[in-house]
């Protein structure tokens, strides 16, 4: 069986089963919330861009925009599918970069780690494993097979959370 690519775009979630792989390429300040379910082999993939919706209107086309509500949605597309205990689910974050080093510009990537973390927390959703912060981008496939998520960057080798 071979693997079909899913790429994940800006402030999207996907819901994948084998032998399907998410994708997410190109990850600065944005967050990549890779939720696994492993009793079903069900991957979720959220790609997150801002800390907090505030009183932004939501996007319906982008449900994980903000890392406020993106567990929220994620867990609700989980539920439309059948998956209704979080429980059993895990957590692994990658991205949250600081790709710009300036006084005026505020460090996203770490606001986004910490909005996510305590909405994980909130759900008790355990953060089983994480490649955060850095100052370089990272672009991942999340296998739906296994639950591992690879890692590229280019500081670094290839790693696998």
């Amino acid at each position: 069986m071979s693997e079909r690519p899913i790429n994940v775009g800006l402030g999207k979630i996907e819901i994948a089963q084998p032998p399907a792989v998410l994708t997410c390429i190109g990850i600065g300040s944005c967050v990549a919330l890779c939720i696994y379910h492993e009793p079903t082999r069900t991957a979720a993939l959220a790609h997150v861009m801002i800390p907090h919706q505030n009183e932004r209107k939501q996007d319906p086309s982008k449900p994980a925009k903000f890392a406020d509500i993106a567990v929220e949605n994620i867990l609700e597309k989980l539920r439309e599918i059948g998956l209704k205990k979080p429980k059993s689910l895990t957590a692994k974050l990658v991205g949250g970069a600081q790709l710009f080093h300036f006084k005026q510009v505020p460090n996203i990537g770490d606001k986004n780690v910490r909005a996510l973390v305590a909405a994980l927390r909130k759900h008790n959703i355990p953060i089983v494993s994480k490649s955060i912060g850095g100052d370089h981008g990272r672009s991942i496939w999340f296998h739906s097979e296994t639950g591992k998520v690879i890692i590229k960057s280019k500081t670094s080798q290839i790693k696998e959370i």
